[in-house]
């Protein structure tokens, strides 16, 4: 497996001269987040969460969200898990159509979404990991 380099979100800036993008992430995981559960995300301060031998960014957040449209409720960990692999791939597509697929940081986001799907299981339960599933297919 590869090892992502990054050990929180703010290292991407240091990883590629495109910052354009690194900032995209972030409004890309607020933007997600309010269309994947429009009525209960109300914004909230994300932090990078070590996971593995990377890392994802965790809503700091006690709420339930119902998520859109199966509207199963969840709480933050498998909401943060949801739009994490949503955003990795969404923008490592971005780059890729924009001939970026060499910039270290289409790489790096490679290894995070690796990284966030092999060791999912270590923070999540097994209640938790079958909400994560449901709502993925």
């Amino acid at each position: 497996m590869m090892t992502p380099k990054t050990k929180k979100i703010e290292d991407l800036f240091d990883i590629t001269p495109n910052l354009k993008y690194v900032v995209a992430l972030e409004r890309a995981y607020f933007s997600f987040a309010e269309r994947l559960a429009p009525k209960d995300y109300n914004g909230g301060q994300w932090e990078s969460k070590k996971l593995g031998k990377g890392w994802y960014f965790l809503l700091d957040d006690d709420s339930k969200f119902s998520v859109y449209p199966c509207q199963t409720q969840i709480n933050n960990k498998v909401f943060s898990f949801l739009v994490n692999h949503s955003v990795f791939l969404q923008l490592q597509y971005e780059l890729e159509q924009n001939g970026l697929e060499q910039d270290p940081l289409s790489h790096e986001l490679y290894c995070l979404w690796v990284n966030l799907n092999t060791y999912f299981k270590d923070e999540l339960t097994k209640k938790e990991q079958q909400q994560f599933y449901e709502i993925m297919s």
